[in-house]
């Protein structure tokens, strides 16, 4: 009987243990099931170092999640709210990877965020995820060495209640800086090429339940290279002595400060396309002709260099596009053939004329170097015989552009028989346009526009 007894209370302990760690392991199932996957932190290729990409696997749609936060910090231990993406919870994420590129000024300190620590909502005692940084000067200034930082505050808070603050008032030169308290300013924080941060994405579900973080990454921003121009088109002009250049740049040219065109001694094309990519400079290996700055805006994409009688000395040679970074980096374009042209093969110069934009305030000009243009838009069947159509088009005119009548001509292309011919006096953006009954207006019709203008004794044939 005592044997019975000892028996019954293994069994029982057994079947204890083995309830418990099932129970355990479909917690730590659910729990998997609810961390996002594979994420990772990795430079953003071809910038100036001022940028990191995250990445990761967002949840199934079933997970109903209707946000993803994104948290970064200098220490694995403390991360801080930094972004929100939001997600449609019925449709979820179409793709099926998810990015966020951390590479413009974020808050480190504002005068909506709280004035110590505070962990984030549903984060035990220990904790690594904080909803704000603190509003606290001392704990800003200890991330001076993490980011570039700039501080903006309301003009009345700059002129009126700034302090003069002397940083060494024994110094020959004494220098001072007009100081606010920290709820008088925002402070914005930009990555410094070579810092390590810290980074995890939190799901957040229709429940604003937030799900379990995934496991932290770290990463630094690193000055690259940038991306090398796909294409420089080279042309010399024999008979004025000329160069001309034309080129493309890059999708990523944001960090671009300078180009560079090289003249150098010809080659085949996949030998430098081998040897381009290790190059630091051309120093040695060919020659400047042209260079110049590249600015923000409408980034220059064409010059012209006039070498008068050294034009032959220019025949046989290639030439490279240097682009050129902030931080002094080059990339180079693919070999240049130049052709060989006389100035007569150019395209005419456009004509243009500078127009006052009419009823205006005297704020306004127009540059115009067209005529009025007109293009169909749609055509619609209004019978079951399709032998009536609306065509509606489209006529593009500034405002000093007055149109007198639009001739709309229709052909058979297969016969170049005339179907119809509409004057079109007053404009309205649509005509009826007419077909036999026997025509299948499943041909194609070939149009003819004519356009008078007013005051004008010119026809615009289209």
């Amino acid at each position: 009987m005592r044997l019975d007894k000892r028996r019954l209370i293994l069994i029982l302990l057994v079947a204890f243990i083995f309830g418990l760690t099932m129970v355990t392991a479909q917690k730590q199932e659910a729990r998997d099931e609810n961390v996002v996957a594979d994420f990772s932190v990795s430079d953003v290729p071809a910038d100036d170092g001022s940028g990191l990409m995250l990445s990761w696997t967002p949840l199934d749609r079933s997970k109903r999640i209707i946000e993803y936060r994104v948290y970064r910090g200098i220490k694995p231990d403390q991360l801080f709210y930094l972004e929100t993406i939001q997600v449609n919870p019925k449709s979820g994420v179409a793709s099926d990877v998810m990015y966020y590129y951390d590479n413009s000024a974020s808050e480190l300190s504002d005068v909506s965020f709280p004035a110590k620590l505070k962990l984030e909502k549903g984060q035990p005692s220990n904790g690594i995820l904080y909803r704000n940084p603190p509003r606290d000067l001392e704990f800003t200034a200890s991330l001076l060495d993490h980011f570039q930082m700039i501080s903006l505050s309301n003009r009345n808070h700059f002129y009126k209640r700034s302090k003069e603050v002397i940083v060494d008032p024994d110094a020959e030169e004494i220098s001072s800086f007009a100081g606010l308290k920290a709820n008088q300013q925002t402070v914005l924080g930009f990555l410094k090429p070579g810092s390590t941060y810290y980074y995890t994405v939190v799901a957040v579900d229709e429940r604003q339940r937030l799900l379990p973080n995934a496991p932290v990454q770290s990463g630094s921003p690193i000055p690259n290279r940038p991306d090398p121009s796909p294409a420089l088109h080279s042309v010399i002009l024999e008979d004025s002595g000329e160069l001309r250049f034309e080129w493309e740049y890059p999708i990523y040219k944001s960090s671009l400060v300078q180009y560079r065109i090289w003249q150098m001694a010809n080659m085949p094309g996949e030998n430098w396309d081998a040897m381009k990519d290790e190059l630091v400079s051309l120093e040695g290996m060919g020659r400047p002709v042209a260079q110049g700055a590249v600015g923000g805006g409408v980034l220059p994409n064409y010059t012209k260099v006039e070498v008068g009688e050294a034009i032959a000395g220019f025949k046989s040679s290639a030439f490279v596009l240097e682009l050129i970074d902030a931080y002094g980096a080059s990339s180079f374009s693919p070999l240049s053939q130049p052709r060989l042209l006389s100035s007569d093969a150019l395209p005419p110069r456009t004509e243009f004329w500078v127009e006052d934009k009419p009823n205006d305030k005297g704020d306004r000009l127009s540059v115009v170097w067209d005529h009025p243009i007109i293009f169909v838009v749609k055509t619609t069947s209004l019978n079951k015989e399709n032998t009536r159509l609306r065509v509606n088009y489209q006529l593009n005119k500034t405002e000093n552009q007055e149109v007198s009548d639009i001739w709309f001509s229709f052909y058979d292309p297969e016969t170049d028989t005339e179907l119809s011919t509409i004057n079109e006096f007053y404009q309205d953006d649509s005509i009826i346009l007419k077909l036999p009954e026997d025509y299948d207006f499943h041909f194609h019709t070939f149009l003819e526009i004519i356009i008078f203008r007013k005051l004008q004794n010119d026809a615009v044939v289209l």
